[in-house]
């Protein structure tokens, strides 16, 4: 891909201070796009947008730290990159955590986080940015949506039937957007990876050796490739898996 690819394209990452998300931003902003992060924690943030910093691209940035699961903040963080950037032309919808636990054991509480953060707080981000995609997509070639669902929004998994549902609903919102935006000229991307080597795993063991995973910045890599891509190109949906060749 053409390393300018993305000049001139106004980015609104979330969860953009780690993992997938980060890698995003700085893949991004390396390619010439103006790019704005929000997450939970101000501190991984500030890291994210200090390398942008120190790539020099001239592009614009910046970082908002909120709480998608709040009264408002979805809206908030959208405006506040609007007010960065001076507009938006794509978001990846990424902001979200895992549990691998047994339905007879995992407490209500973090039941309700799950669907707050996985699916509602992504919902409710994906439709406070719809009305300046939409404007983006009336004067340029088109406006992306991107949603990060999981592998596990393809299968199920023994401990995986909470966190599961919230990624099956995720793909299930998109796939509905896909056809809702068509008239819109807003094209909906869903990615599903499998295991990633992120800090989703220091909460439980994978089956996978943390060597054998996907790196960020390969998941990353398919994401930057749907957004410098012609935009009556439709990348429905893309499953990300480790390949393990076995002896």
């Amino acid at each position: 891909m053409d390393e300018r690819a993305l000049e001139g394209r106004r980015i609104l990452v979330t969860g953009g201070g780690t993992g997938i998300g980060r890698a995003v931003a700085l893949g991004a902003a390396a390619e010439g796009a103006a790019v704005h992060v929000c997450g939970r924690r101000r501190d991984p943030l500030v890291s994210t947008v200090a390398e942008i910093d120190a790539l020099q691209t001239g592009a614009r940035h910046g970082f908002y730290s909120v709480d998608l699961t709040v009264t408002d903040g979805p809206r908030r963080a959208v405006e506040e990159a609007v007010s960065v950037l001076g507009g938006l032309d794509a978001i990846l919808v990424n902001a979200g955590f895992g549990v691998k636990r047994m339905l007879a054991e995992i407490p209500e509480s973090e039941i309700d986080a799950l669907v707050a953060v996985n699916l509602v707080a992504a919902m409710k981000t994906a439709r406070a940015a719809l009305p300046h995609l939409v404007k983006a997509a009336a004067t340029r070639p088109g406006a992306d949506l991107v949603l990060l669902a999981s592998f596990a929004a393809t299968t199920g998994f023994a401990g995986g039937s909470v966190y599961g549902a919230t990624k099956w609903g995720l793909r299930g919102f998109g796939k509905s957007l896909q056809e809702e935006l068509k008239p819109e000229n807003v094209r909906v991307t869903i990615v599903c990876p499998a295991s990633t080597d992120t800090a989703f795993f220091e909460h439980f063991t994978p089956s996978l050796p943390r060597e054998a995973m996907l790196r960020p910045e390969e998941v990353a890599g398919a994401i930057l490739h749907v957004l410098g891509s012609r935009p009556d190109v439709l990348f429905e949906e893309i499953v990300l898996r480790p390949r393990v060749v076995r002896s």
